[in-house]
Order: structure tokens, then sequence, then C-alpha cells
């Protein structure tokens, strides 16, 4: 079964030319930076916007990516254009 973390994880890999296990390893240290009292599968589209504004972009900085703010916005993009997907993971 996917997760959040793969199709997340998957579209950081493709914005940052990086492998995927590399970008699903940041997109879970942003995730226990932000929200590490909730399960992955427990989180809302609003908890996923918040890690990915909050903990994806401040991890971004840290190792360099100076397009962070670009990168954080198309994957919010992708999670709203694709918000029936996102609901079906959870599931």
């Amino acid at each position: 079964m996917t997760s959040i973390i793969e199709v997340l994880g998957e579209q950081i890999s493709k914005a940052l030319n990086i492998k995927s296990i590399q970008a699903k390893g940041l997109l879970r240290l942003a995730i226990k930076d932000v929200m590490s009292d909730k399960p992955v599968d427990q989180m809302s589209l609003k908890d996923i916007k918040v890690v990915l504004n909050q903990g994806l972009t401040e991890r971004l900085n840290k190792i360099g990516v100076s397009n962070s703010a670009q990168i954080v916005k198309e994957v919010a993009n992708y999670i709203t254009a694709n918000q029936s997907l996102i609901t079906i993971i959870k599931i």
C-alpha cells in the first residue's frame, strides 16, 4: 500500500533531483520536527501542509537548497491538486 511519504517523497525527489529514498528521509525528518506526536496515517491535509511549510522548508534550508520556498510551494500545490489521492491513501 502506498503511503503519503511515498507519494510526497517522489515529488520531492523530482524537484530536488535526488534519490527517492533521500527525499523520503527528508520528509520523515520534517514530520518528526513538526508533528512528532502524531502518526503519519492520522495526519490531515492541514497537518501535511504545516509539515511542508515549516519542517521541510527548514530541512531544505539546512542542507543549502537555494530555492526551498519554491520546492515546498510546488509540493503543496501538488497535494492541493491531488486531495482525492491523499484522502484515498489515508483510508
